[in-house]
């Protein structure tokens, strides 16, 4: 069955034929439809009509990424030739798969087209951050430069993506209604507040997904949610040629690219002064900053660097604990770096020329709270350190996403995110392939 399933999709992929479907996003203000979410399907009749086999397929042959780009470049399209209101929007889904992968050169033209044209959002998930953080920025600062959106969906679903939120500066947050059926309510009142905190503090919009009825509509609303989507407003299908011009369209925010962020982490903080440290005490306030990454909550993010030269005795790794949530993502810098320095934490090797080469910092984004150690040699006194420490959360996730350009994707093996999703099975909600 597998091997005419996997035929039937390298005919289908081959020869494009991939259909997209589209569901209404709404202003729960006013009603109105701002703009559609694609969703990607096989032939249709087949049995790769539907979502599961198609992308199972895709992941057996090496292909997602080739799917992922033959679905939005169909949803493009699509979307081109039903000559909506230049104020609607378009949010299509990026597989964590394929955020480093170039597109197909046939593919490049309506990709292009729709990068002049279109107001796209791009939506990402906390996969995306652990299966490949550059990628990740890559494709954020791609759909800035063509003055797109950024999404993230998916939240509600696990709690991973919470503490690393910030760092992709999304301009909409998509929280799925299943938040609210499945899980205890004491997840579900953290989940909550952490998302509304990012909320008020990003001025990002809220949008609730899986609304299915009057009672979800309403609940979306206390939240304080501007945008929903869900069966309550409409199913999957073809697009409405008929969409009225929205009187306000999904607002978009401005956030440097990584290009415009300092190459060097201490460059981001040095004027907030310095205190200039031994080694020894550096190594001592390393373990206080640490010990943020310990905090009970969401899967922490941990970035460090020791500094060119600087080794950490064994005996001394003790005073480093695993956290007790597996972190989303653990990265440690250096020229000379492994790729998996130690059980879990993955290696990003830089150039010596690098300035992170030759800085030591360690970075924690915690679910409720962020710091920054950041240190540099003194000049003239190579035995000292100039050391800032910071919990500004602007300048924290600065340093977190400048970083996160240097940290290429997961290894073959790598786990998976600490928690499971489960949206496969249900079409109504969720990616691109639903």
């Amino acid at each position: 069955m597998a091997g005419s399933v996997d035929d039937a999709f390298d005919r289908a992929l081959t020869g494009r034929d991939v259909r997209v479907v589209f569901q209404p996003i709404v202003a729960l203000h006013s009603g109105e439809v701002v703009g559609v979410e694609a969703f990607a399907r096989g032939p249709e009749g087949a049995i790769l009509e539907h979502p599961g086999p198609l992308f199972g397929a895709a992941r057996r042959a090496g292909r997602l990424a080739e799917l992922d780009w033959v679905a939005r470049a169909a949803a493009f399209e699509a979307f081109t030739r039903a000559d909506l209101p230049a104020a609607m929007s378009l949010c299509v889904n990026v597989e964590p798969e394929s955020l480093g992968s170039p597109c197909p050169p046939d593919l490049v033209e309506p990709v292009s087209r729709a990068e002049s044209l279109l107001r796209v959002f791009v939506e990402v998930t906390d996969q995306a951050l652990a299966a490949d953080p550059a990628g990740l920025v890559v494709a954020v600062d791609r759909a800035r430069s063509s003055g797109w959106g950024v999404a993230v969906g998916g939240l509600g679903a696990v709690r991973t993506s919470l503490a690393a939120l910030p760092v992709v500066g999304a301009d909409l947050v998509k929280v799925d209604m299943s938040l609210f059926r499945r899980r205890d309510r004491a997840e579900v009142s953290a989940i909550t507040l952490s998302v509304l905190r990012h909320v008020e503090t990003s001025g990002a919009a809220l949008l609730i997904q899986g609304v299915e009825d009057a009672a979800d509509a309403e609940w979306a609303r206390a939240l304080g949610a501007t945008y929903a989507q869900g069966y309550f407003f409409g199913r999957p299908g073809p697009l409405d040629g008929e969409y009225p011009v929205p009187r306000e369209p999904i607002p978009l925010m401005r956030m440097a690219s990584s290009e415009e962020l300092p190459r060097s982490v201490f460059e981001v903080v040095s004027d907030l002064g310095t205190t200039r440290v031994t080694r020894t005490q550096l190594d001592e306030l390393a373990q206080v900053v640490y010990r943020a990454a310990l905090t009970p909550g969401a899967a922490p993010v941990v970035l460090a660097s020791p500094g060119v030269g600087t080794v950490i005795p064994d005996e001394r790794l003790a005073d480093y604990p695993t956290p007790p949530t597996p972190p989303l993502l653990s990265v440690l810098f250096g020229p000379d770096v492994d790729d998996e320095p130690f059980e879990g934490m993955r290696g990003a090797r830089v150039a010596p020329t690098d300035p992170v080469a030759r800085e030591s910092f360690l970075v924690v984004l915690g679910e409720r709270e962020v710091v920054a150690l950041v240190a540099a040699p003194s000049v003239g006194e190579p035995e000292l350190v100039d050391v800032v420490i910071t919990q500004d959360p602007r300048r924290v996730h600065q340093l977190a996403r400048s970083l996160f350009g240097r940290v290429q994707g997961a290894p073959d093996g790598a786990a998976e995110p600490p928690e499971a999703r489960d949206d496969e099975a249900d079409p109504r909600r969720g990616r691109l392939r639903r």
